[in-house]
């Protein structure tokens, strides 16, 4: 369950104030991307916080601000930006993750189906170690796979 409240709030900055847009307490735990793009040519002094027991982090950026990684449910995560801003002007998107893996119940067949078979096979099945766009540059490409399963048609 999110928590979206609006407020109007100046918080005294090292150079300019700011105005806090949004600022939420997540009751989540799990994967978790948050986006908020700015809806104006710029927004000056756009920043999230994400304030968690694992996890603080903050970035400022004028047109695209995005995050991702796992939260632990009391996290707050905050949008502010230089005044002159206001809430009508960023678009906000964010992903969470209730079910954490897609899990085959039963072994998949082991070889390609034959052309016209048209069992309900998984399309896509991915085994990956990032998440949600945010990936570890140190991830080995070996650890990092798509398979595809199922009938290839030409069209």
């Amino acid at each position: 369950m999110l928590f979206f409240s609006s407020s109007a709030a100046i918080v005294n900055g090292q150079s300019e104030d700011k105005i806090i847009l949004i600022e939420e307490n997540i009751d989540y735990d799990g994967p978790f991307w948050y986006s908020v793009s700015c809806l104006k040519v710029s927004c000056p002094g756009l920043t999230i916080e994400i304030n968690d027991i694992s996890t603080n982090y903050s970035s400022e950026n004028d047109h695209l601000l995005e995050w991702a990684g796992l939260l632990s449910s009391g996290a707050s995560l905050t949008i502010s930006s230089n005044s002159g801003i206001s809430i009508e002007d960023i678009s906000i998107q964010m992903i969470k993750v209730d079910e954490f893996s897609i899990v085959e119940n039963e072994d998949l067949i082991d070889s390609i189906p034959s052309q016209g078979d048209q069992e309900n096979y998984y399309t896509i099945i991915t085994s990956d170690v990032c998440s949600l766009g945010n990936c570890d540059l140190e991830i080995k490409n070996y650890e990092r796979q798509t398979e595809f399963i199922g009938i290839l048609d030409n069209y």
